[in-house]
């Protein structure tokens, strides 16, 4: 079974009392209902015994087994950013990013950029921001999900940051021609600054 869920454990037998054994055991069970709860965070997988004893001491158990954890991260929406420039007043290059838990209930993941803020910023959410235009920019950040349900289990997705041509609106251009003479049919060089 999965961690964060519950599992019903009957016996042919009345007045059992349920108990669990077993090195690894985890989670909880209701010694008179039989109903087990896993819980929501363990190293995992695990497996151990559930035990009912009858009014005259018989016995009976099942095994159970914890399944293990995994995550998945989902490419960034969009895969690609211009990295954003402080100066200018476009709108932050931002990515939505998502992660699933497997075999657990508890769907809660830690974001992280790998590298720090140099490269950019990630919420709780799974929102990527884009860094500032900086010297040493890398072409591509990695982007971390690790399971809350289990700390050992991470998965990753790279989001591609474009060179810097950054789209936007510009003031104060300046274009002159490399020789300042034109002539109908010729073609000169224009200087961009």
């Amino acid at each position: 079974m999965s961690l964060g869920a519950t599992q019903q454990f009957s016996s042919n037998t009345s007045g059992v009392t349920w108990a669990l054994t077993g090195a690894n055991v985890i989670g909880s069970i209701d010694k008179n209902s039989g109903l087990y709860t896993a819980p929501n965070t363990a190293t995992t997988p695990v497996s151990f015994t559930v035990t009912a004893t009858a009014p005259d001491a018989k016995t009976g158990a099942a095994t159970l087994n914890i399944n293990a954890v995994g995550v998945t991260v989902s490419p960034g929406t969009p895969p690609a950013l211009f990295p954003n420039n402080t100066a200018d007043s476009w709108p932050a290059q931002t990515a939505q990013f998502t992660a699933t838990v497997n075999k657990s209930s508890d769907q809660v993941v830690h974001w992280a950029v790998v590298g720090g803020a140099a490269n950019g910023t990630i919420d709780a959410n799974g929102v990527y921001t884009a860094p500032t235009v900086a010297p040493g920019l890398p072409g591509s950040v990695t982007i971390t999900a690790t399971a809350q349900a289990d700390t050992t289990k991470l998965a990753s997705a790279v989001e591609t940051l474009n060179p810097v041509t950054i789209p936007g609106m510009y003031s104060n251009i300046i274009v002159s021609a490399a020789d300042n003479t034109a002539t109908l049919s010729n073609t000169i060089t224009l200087i961009v600054q």
